[in-house]
């Protein structure tokens, strides 16, 4: 027992010591992200990640295991008119689908008739990194560790120890026999009910709510030990009576270590998703342009005017209209690279500012920004369960009640066949120590963590690499199936930067072109974001706008704004003289649908192979514009790559067909249709699934989001804030096409992951309690409470460290 107390301590030293050391490369990694090594701070509740439309969220305390997933999820769906409920234990959180008439309290009632705190609503950042980092807990299982092995020391020392080396007669003979094993079993006692307390308060919860748990197991064995201890002094004699004095101090201690190392390795595997938060407190505070005094980040509105000092986060979605500098935002693309911003670009909350100044003007406020709206899809990727989870959630609801009877039943048959000679007291010592090795021996922490493990790793570390699953598991089970991809052209395929190489101005508005180029930007700005070449317009009519746009902001407005997928947008705009305009910007099918005459008479190169914009005002024909885009470099590398996983690849693009063309024969790949608009699209992906194909869906836009949504696969190439709600399955953050061969590579080995956890939990499960009931006695196999105990906690963190394994091996995967 000494051997096991001194391994436990120094395992659990390493470990707190790597783990101590990887949070303080992690803080020097950010702070290296700002040469100026100042940030700015908030106070804690200055933010808080608002719930956006979709399930109802509901923050718990007290959940521990598995088993206390199951049972908050059980307490949920019992409420009528509730129809799904996902769980997360990291998140310590229920996301909750439900009828309009199903009563918050009723929900906040239901999961605290569990057992468990409850309150509406998401944690404020702080409170998420604290519940994330879970310091309290491992705070307490620190002591309680530090705490038992010095006890258990003890224990061994007074107890086996001084009998080993002779001392035991020296020590009745000062303390007499009932003395010794008085100090021995108060000992005991404070290990298991002092040091151990949080094992049995979480059992009792659970006990009076008519629910168990993992720790309803530990806790019973650790009773049942003492009282037969207790039970055997009293009827054997103190210096004849065997006792678990050791056996439940172990139990204790190999279950704190094992609970403690395992959150241990669970912090460290959401780092990642601490660093999310974080940013959400370094935006707190923002600056207004051309003031001194700074305010709160949530009370920024569109349209506000803001300066952003260097090597500082971008509070919210924006775009510059002064300055020039450099935006880190590996944040977003995983890229470390920083990018050039100038006037008319996009920046995006959460990336940070480099050596420059910036002028910008707020495009989304803070709580509907690209950052927040990440945080709650990388949330809502954490909570996906894949198909395989839901088998074994059914089986772990049900898996503590059924080991808890199983016990019994064992226990009492095995007390009932031995010898009628072997004396009653015997008898239920050796039934007792049957029913012990059961209870410590069953693991549902394994079971539970098995999926969520390998789903929370591939989840990282696609996402480092520039990939962002937002529906987790699901899209990882999808890929699996895929047999067909269809691409779009233009930011799927191609850069996406486009660049308009010319713009022709009709005779009406030659001399006031400023004029035309603030009402083009008026139209463009609120979705710009979203699109390539509504950024590329936007960008080079903002330019031209000159203080002509400065003079809009503060005196006019638009309404009526209406954006038409894969067209462009129409709306009504006042430049500040109460005169209202109609303005479309967009292709020529959107110039005839709202009458917009001469679109015929500016002349366009035919020969031409490129992209066309046109600019209505009052149904006249303004301007039009071209733009050019190039092949994305690692395009023929990528569509080669796939075609080599067996997948066919074809191309379905709103463009024109002599474009679409030009693309298609230097990828070598097939266009499915060229010039379709977004309900065209989704016919197409209607008819390759009928054919049977599984199909992924590549698109860039807000236009390509019916197809995406009805693809089995959709992928989303992120071009701003829009792109998080656009129907995809999974987003690629990152400029590279080569992110879709790292989608698949973390897919297939993450699933891959799922499967041996949850056949190595079943496995270990079934053979453990096997041993534990003595099916192995006649080849004489059979394992004590304490070595029960090892082996369940070993179990959960096999899991957990095989997840941490899986992150690294595709982190370095080169090929990913």
């Amino acid at each position: 027992m000494a051997c096991c107390y001194i391994a436990a301590s120094m395992i659990a030293f390493i470990i707190n010591t790597c783990d101590a050391l990887n949070v303080d490369i992690n803080l020097q990694y950010n702070e290296s992200l700002d040469p100026s090594k100042k940030s700015e701070h908030a106070d804690d509740d200055a933010s808080s990640i608002e719930q956006h439309s979709g399930p109802t969220i509901i923050s718990i305390g007290g959940m521990t295991c598995a088993a206390c997933t199951g049972n908050v999820e059980t307490a949920l769906l019992t409420l009528e008119g509730v129809q799904r409920v996902i769980v997360s234990l990291p998140f310590q959180e229920a996301r909750v689908v439900h009828d309009a008439d199903v009563s918050k309290d009723a929900m906040v009632s239901a999961v605290e008739g569990a057992g468990y705190d409850a309150k509406m609503g998401q944690r404020a950042p702080t409170q998420r990194i604290e519940t994330l980092h879970q310091s309290k807990e491992l705070s307490l299982l620190s002591n309680a560790f530090t705490g038992s092995s010095q006890m258990s020391t003890l224990l061994f020392a007074l107890g086996t120890g001084a009998d080993l080396v002779g001392w035991d007669r020296y020590l009745e003979t000062l303390l007499t026999p009932f003395g010794r094993q008085g100090i021995l079993l108060l000992l005991t006692a404070m290990i298991s009910y002092h040091y151990g307390s949080y094992i049995h308060k979480s059992a009792w919860v659970s006990a009076t709510h008519l629910t168990v748990n993992m720790n309803t197991l530990i806790s019973l064995s650790t009773t049942l030990g003492v009282s037969i201890s207790a039970l055997n002094i009293a009827v054997q004699g103190p210096r004849t009576a065997f006792t678990y004095f050791q056996t439940v101090a172990g139990l204790i201690m190999i279950v704190t270590a094992g609970k403690y190392l395992d959150l241990l390795s669970r912090r460290r595997a959401t780092n990642t998703f601490v660093g999310l938060y974080s940013l959400l407190q370094k935006t707190a505070l923002v600056k207004i342009s051309g003031q001194k005094q700074s305010i709160p980040a949530s009370m920024l509105g569109v349209k506000d005017k803001i300066s952003i000092d260097p090597y500082t986060i971008i509070p919210c979605d924006s775009y510059v209209v002064s300055g020039t500098s450099s935006v880190n935002e590996a944040i977003v693309t995983g890229e470390s690279m920083p990018k050039a911003k100038s006037t008319g670009d996009f920046l995006l909350a959460g990336t940070r500012n480099g050596p420059g100044h910036l002028e910008c003007i707020v495009n989304q406020d803070q709580q509907g920004s690209f950052l927040s709206h990440l945080i709650k899809t990388v949330e809502d990727a954490s909570a996906s369960k894949a198909t395989v989870q839901e088998g074994v959630d059914k089986i772990t609801k049900y898996f503590v009640g059924f080991v808890f009877f199983l016990s019994i039943a064992v226990s009492a048959r095995f007390f009932l066949k031995l010898d009628p000679e072997t004396g009653f007291i015997l008898a239920l010592n050796l039934a007792s120590q049957r029913m012990m090795a059961i209870l410590a021996a069953a693991c549902p922490c394994a079971l539970g963590l098995a999926t969520p493990c390998a789903i929370m790793a591939g989840i990282d570390v696609a996402w480092r690499k520039g990939v962002l699953m937002t529906e987790g598991a699901k899209a990882m089970e999808n890929l699996k199936s895929v047999t067909h991809i269809v691409m779009d052209k233009t930011g799927t395929l191609t850069e996406g930067k486009l660049k308009v190489s010319s713009m022709k101005v009709s005779e009406t508005w030659n001399g006031n072109v400023q004029t035309l180029c603030t009402l083009i930007c008026a139209a463009e700005e609120h979705g710009a974001s979203a699109h390539p070449i509504g950024a590329a317009v936007f960008r080079e009519a903002l330019k031209k706008a000159d203080d002509h746009w400065e003079h809009y902001k503060n005196n006019g407005s638009a309404k009526a704004v209406h954006e038409v997928a894969g067209q462009g947008v129409v709306c009504q705009v006042d430049l500040g003289g109460k005169e209202w305009r109609s303005v479309c910007v967009g292709s020529q099918k959107l110039m005839e649908e709202n009458n917009v005459s001469g679109h015929a008479s500016l002349p366009r190169e035919i020969d031409f192979l490129g992209s066309v914009c046109f600019v209505g005002v009052n149904g006249e024909l303004a301007a039009s514009l071209i733009l050019q885009d190039t092949l994305r470099p690692d395009a023929k590398m990528t569509i080669d790559g796939l075609k080599a996983r067996g997948l066919q690849i074809t191309m379905l693009t709103g463009d024109n067909g002599e474009e679409a063309q030009r693309i298609a024969s230097q990828l070598n790949v097939d266009v499915m249709d060229s010039s379709a608009s977004p309900s065209r699209k989704l016919q197409r992906i209607h008819a390759l699934q009928k054919e049977g194909h599984k199909v992924a869906m590549i698109g860039d836009g807000i236009n390509d989001g019916p197809s995406l949504a009805a693809a089995d696969v959709g992928i989303m190439i992120a071009h701003g804030n829009k792109c998080l709600s656009a129907g995809g399955n999974v987003l690629i953050l990152a400029s590279k096409l080569q992110s879709l061969l790292t989608l698949f590579v973390v897919a297939d080995a993450t699933m891959k992951q799922v499967r041996a956890n949850v056949i190595w939990a079943l496995t270990y499960n079934m053979i453990a309690i096997s041993l534990a009931a003595g099916v192995g006695e006649p080849w004489g196999l059979h394992i004590s409470p304490t070595v029960a105990a090892a082996m369940m906690s070993f179990s959960s963190m096999a899991i957990t460290y095989q997840g941490l394994q899986l992150r690294q091996r595709l982190l370095n995967d080169k090929g990913s």
